[in-house]
């Protein structure tokens, strides 16, 4: 899978491993 330059704060809470909605 490609990373988006700037993905949606959603999907960057589960890269960090923090799921805020």
């Amino acid at each position: 899978m490609s990373i988006l330059p700037t993905p949606p704060p959603s999907v960057r809470a589960i890269k960090r491993g923090d799921t805020f909605t």
